[in-house]
């Protein structure tokens, strides 16, 4: 049975996306979540929410939970994760509002838990292999999806994610976008990573909210407008039936 958890910060409305949502809490061996877990059904499909910065946005990236979350939501029988994020342009074509469903990404944080694991078992390493880290399936049903809305769409690309709560130098975006990085945040390796170990599919929503490229403090500041969350919600609302 298709259980799906939506991850999401500002960009997020759960409100609209799942009204009748019941909020529940989960005890992990990793500390508390970053939020309670907003449980509800759409299409007769099961929903959890998790707002990754807490619900009033206290949380710094580098001080989420990241652990207890994809713990709780593996605890409660997640079969699938959406990431629904707010990400920076690195190039000039990829314009504020659009759709990004990343396939790769670069891991340039520094202080995060990425595993599970503090020691392995006798004779019993893991290794998660991540040569391709975000969901084929879900990348082209949020792909779809978008366009059955009408919405554009990236359909593939590199994330570059950083430590945070700070954008990069000018000399930072040149590297990046010297490996070949389309957009940046600061959670989607992270969540990817521990998704990845505890075997749930995990694809990112990534929606461009500023430009890290240019100097421009109105285009660097980070917007988050009702028609890019209602766009995230046509999107979500359009993919759940279909999501198998």
């Amino acid at each position: 049975m298709v259980k799906l958890a939506i991850i999401g910060g500002r960009i997020l409305d759960a409100q609209q996306m799942l009204p009748d949502a019941k909020e529940v809490y989960v005890e992990t061996p990793y500390g508390r979540t970053s939020s309670g877990l907003l449980e509800g059904k759409f299409n007769d499909v099961d929903i959890v929410i998790l707002y990754r910065h807490g619900k009033e946005d206290i949380l710094p990236p580098s001080q989420i939970n990241y652990q207890a979350n994809i713990f709780a939501l593996q605890h409660i029988g997640c079969t699938h994760i959406i990431a629904i994020n707010s990400v920076g342009s690195l190039t000039e074509e990829l314009v504020r509002g659009q759709v990004i469903v990343p396939n790769q990404f670069i891991d340039f944080t520094r202080d995060r838990k990425t595993t599970f694991h503090d020691t392995f078992q006798p004779n019993m390493p893991v290794h998660t292999k991540m040569l391709d880290p975000f969901s084929h399936l879900l990348r082209e049903l949020i792909s779809s999806s978008a366009e059955l809305q009408d919405i554009k769409v990236e359909a593939q690309g590199t994330i570059v994610t950083v430590e945070g709560p700070r954008f990069s130098t000018k000399a930072e975006v040149k590297m990046f976008t010297t490996w070949g990085a389309h957009v940046i945040d600061m959670v989607s390796a992270t969540e990817c990573i521990l998704a990845k170990e505890a075997r749930i599919p995990y694809a990112v929503l990534g929606v461009i909210t500023n430009y890290d490229t240019l100097d421009d403090p109105a285009l660097t500041k980070d917007i988050v407008s009702t028609e890019m969350q209602d766009e995230v919600t046509k999107i979500i609302h359009e993919l759940i039936p279909r999501l198998e």
